[in-house]
């Protein structure tokens, strides 16, 4: 499963709450919910209880619904909620094993999208903090807290990660918001090749004010035109001052495209990437806080 490293405003939030058992492997999932995001905006939710019976040994349904269904049902409709979407979840590296190790159990397609944990951006929005729960987090950024329930820690989810994003990626509005989900390796070399590569609209602008705009658009043939003809006798030099933005923008498209397309030949990655290191499904989320352990890898752009 690969991280992701933009904004994204198409997405659904999950969360689940499981047993801590005496054994490893039999961790259980006792409620889980999913919140469907589109265009920043929630339009649909899903949630339901577990509980385990104890006469056949199987997890069954327990709530909003009058008639029973197996587990296996119930975690089928959990995935076709979820479908091809992003998923946006708080500690990712617990949440996700406990549902692939379901999935695997009752022969079921495992998540193999891109995720975005919002522990690590917190992490990196909040450095001095000292402790990163949902409670302590949606306390920090004035957001309802959650009230024991999953459908309520994806209520505070949900504005946590778009809080965060915003924080996060507001110094890179620049940044084409399509880059898709890249390698670590793939991520890195973008993170340093197409800073020194996009240009700046103010910049633009004040290239604009001296008639040299195209040259700093590395359309120099462009840029004499325009002076033999005088900036179109003015009306060209007018039309330019609301044209930059789009320039600007069709630059930078251009230059990220190329930019990643370099990165892919250098860095190639399989079709089938493994997944990334996970926590042991039966580690406790106060255990996960203690250890100190990553919880996900890859790195985020920085704020500055």
């Amino acid at each position: 499963m690969n991280t992701l490293q933009y904004e994204e405003r198409d997405f659904t939030v999950i969360s689940l709450k499981y047993t801590q058992p005496h054994k490893k492997d039999e961790c259980q999932i006792e409620e889980i919910a999913a919140l469907r995001i589109r265009d920043g905006h929630t339009v649909n939710t899903w949630t339901a209880l577990v509980r385990e019976s104890s006469e056949n040994n199987t997890c069954l349904s327990a709530a909003e619904s009058d008639s029973e269904s197996s587990f296996k049902q119930l975690l089928h409709q959990f995935l076709e909620f979820i479908g091809t979407d992003i998923i946006v979840t708080y500690q990712a590296d617990t949440v996700i094993p406990l549902i692939n190790n379901e999935c695997r159990r009752l022969s079921l397609p495992s998540l193999s999208g891109t995720y975005i944990d919002i522990l690590p951006m917190a992490e990196k929005v909040l450095p001095r903090q000292r402790r990163y729960d949902l409670s302590v987090l949606a306390d920090h950024f004035q957001i309802t807290p959650p009230d024991g329930r999953t459908i309520s820690e994806c209520w505070t989810i949900f504005p946590l990660y778009m809080r965060l994003s915003a924080c996060l990626y507001r110094q890179r509005r620049e940044w084409p918001t399509w880059m898709p989900a890249l390698s670590e390796s793939q991520y890195q070399y973008m993170e340093k090749a197409l800073p020194r590569r996009i240009k700046r609209t103010f910049r633009c602008y004040l290239c604009w004010g001296f008639s040299v705009h195209y040259f700093y658009l590395k359309r120099p043939l462009l840029n004499l035109l325009y002076w033999c003809s005088l900036g179109g006798l003015g009306l060209w030099f007018f039309i330019d001052l609301f044209r930059i933005p789009f320039l600007i923008d069709q630059y930078n498209e251009k230059i990220s495209m190329e930019t990643l397309n370099e990165a892919k030949q250098l860095f190639p990655v399989s079709e089938n990437p493994a997944a990334p290191p996970s926590a042991d499904p039966d580690l406790s989320l106060s255990a996960l806080h203690r250890s100190g352990r990553p919880l996900q890898n890859g790195s985020f752009p920085p704020t500055a």
